[in-house]
């Protein structure tokens, strides 16, 4: 989370508006927290996208396939959204979780048991 020097790349910053979870095993993506899905969007290089609103704070899901949830869905803490993208490539089997408070980007590891 937050700008860091590139890993490969010297003198070059990498600013990460949440945090990437690598998984080698489960693939299941569950919701954090009971809430609303408010968008369901496709990004290049993400594959889909599930946005959950929590009150003021939103939950940002990407890398996912197999989507099972629908926009404005109440969904539980723990509930299946998807599963995470299992290809090849760079982005194979990694969930880019962000969490925020309205506009403001949050450490989302300070959220997470």
């Amino acid at each position: 989370f937050g700008e860091h020097e590139h890993p490969v790349l010297k003198n070059l910053k990498v600013k990460n508006n949440g945090i990437d979870i690598q998984m080698n095993h489960s693939f299941i993506v569950k919701s954090v927290f009971e809430g609303v899905v408010s968008r369901i969007i496709a990004i290049p290089g993400f594959n889909v996208t599930v946005i959950i609103r929590h009150g003021s704070v939103l939950t940002v899901y990407s890398n996912l396939v197999n989507v099972i949830v629908n926009q404005n869905q109440k969904v539980a803490g723990g509930e299946k959204l998807g599963e995470i993208f299992q290809g090849d490539g760079k982005n194979g089997g990694l969930l880019h979780f962000e969490l925020w408070d309205e506009e403001t980007k949050q450490n989302p590891t300070l959220w997470l048991k």
